[in-house]
């Protein structure tokens, strides 16, 4: 650190910023690789950026923690607390850089290319056959129809076709703007969110007693919206409160 400890940036910022920032970046490759190996090969490409698009703030998170504890292994903190450095400025680095590589996953939802149906689970819609025509059955549901020949036909792929159910993918992928919208505000905040939570001061008990719940709550957000009982703001309320008490330990923590 330099002599002024309190500046905004220092070459020890610096530092931790660009380890946080690599880790984060080095684990978002990893879990895109176990979902290219694990995948069955039916999701595509911008399937697979939808889901890494909701992994990335939880990648910058782990990033920023695993530097701030290295800090802390190794005597660091201690060192700079004996300067007169707060732990909260002293993790600020750490906190940036895994914030800087969660803010540009978050920027993902925004492009039309990216498919963010699998961040929103949905039930399939029953099988419900009906004449198409002359010796013609067609599910609409699943957009398949049956020649009286036994040639089977795909209809429209995934979009509206006669009374079928649209799938909440072709929803998002014909340009449902505020969903996007929604989705990229919730995982920005949680970019800031988990770093900050995550380099804080905190007893495991209390970690586990605030991120559990909040945890279930951001999984519960998705379900609910992609069930429409709920209006896609909801998808901010578990990373807003993760902010909130990421700023109490922080403060407590001066």
């Amino acid at each position: 650190m330099s002599r002024k400890h309190d500046d905004w940036m220092t070459r020890y910022d610096l530092l931790t910023a660009l380890r946080a920032a690599g880790l984060a970046l080095g684990i978002s490759v990893v879990a895109l690789v176990i979902m290219v190996a694990s995948d069955e090969g039916g999701a595509g490409f911008p399937s697979r950026l939808g889901r890494l698009a909701s992994l990335v703030p939880l990648a910058g998170g782990l990033g920023a923690s695993i530097v701030a504890a290295q800090a802390r292994a190794r005597g660091e903190a201690l060192a700079l607390g004996a300067l007169g450095v707060r732990p909260s400025r002293a993790t600020r680095g750490a906190a940036g850089g895994g914030g800087l590589v969660g803010a540009l996953g978050a920027l993902l939802p925004l492009s039309r290319r990216v498919d963010l149906g699998s961040l929103f689970p949905r039930l399939p819609p029953t099988t419900s056959w009906g004449a198409a025509g002359p010796n013609v059955l067609r599910d609409a549901a699943h957009g398949i129809a049956v020649r009286s020949t036994g040639e089977i036909l795909r209809l429209s792929e995934g979009g509206r076709w006669g009374q079928g159910m649209p799938t909440l993918e072709a929803v998002v992928l014909s340009g449902s703007g505020g969903l996007r919208a929604a989705t990229a505000a919730a995982l920005f905040i949680a970019a800031i969110a988990v770093p900050l939570w995550g380099v804080a001061s905190s007893g495991r008990v209390r970690r586990i007693a605030v991120g559990v719940p909040l945890s279930f709550a951001a999984i519960a957000a998705f379900h609910l919206v992609a069930a429409e009982r709920v209006s896609s703001t909801a998808l901010t309320l578990a990373p807003a409160l993760l902010l909130a008490d990421a700023w109490l330990l922080h403060r407590v923590s001066r």
